[in-house]
């Protein structure tokens, strides 16, 4: 069952709103591009995980949106070296069509996890709610995300 409203762990809250977006698909990419553009977000992309490695380590980002299946680095190989090499590791939302994506998502100790394939407007909201969380006082949505902690 999908929680209606989504709940943020203590102290995990975007201050500065850099987001990176890490998938092998483009056309996603291209979209929460536009997407979060609207939103006065800071977006990066990065098409693939060793880019998105890359990336992260030198942007600082505050959260990370991160596709689980890629052909060049999957995501549970970046989250491993990621948490190595980052001073303080932003936040993930885990973004999967696996199977057992949720249970990765528990076992990797992500932030959230988001089933694909997820209404774009969903995980737009989602990320604006958690980037927005500490000036507006709350952390609510009606989304689709499932919140782990």
């Amino acid at each position: 069952m999908q929680p209606s409203v989504i709940e943020f762990r203590p102290g995990a809250v975007a201050s500065r709103r850099r987001i990176l977006a890490i998938d092998d698909d483009d056309g996603l990419l291209d979209m929460l591009g536009l997407l979060l553009d609207q939103s006065g977000l800071d977006l990066r992309t990065a098409r693939g995980g060793q880019a998105g490695l890359e990336l992260a380590t030198s942007w600082d980002p505050d959260l990370i949106l991160l596709d689980l299946t890629m052909p060049d680095l999957d995501g549970v190989t970046f989250i491993e070296r990621y948490r190595k090499a980052a001073a303080s590791p932003a936040p993930i939302f885990l973004l999967s069509g696996a199977l057992d994506g949720l249970a990765r998502a528990e076992e990797l100790g992500v932030t959230m996890f988001l089933a694909k394939p997820f209404d774009l407007g969903t995980l737009v909201d989602i990320v604006d709610a958690y980037a927005s969380h500490d000036r507006q006082g709350e952390g609510r949505g009606d989304g689709q995300g499932i919140a782990l902690g």
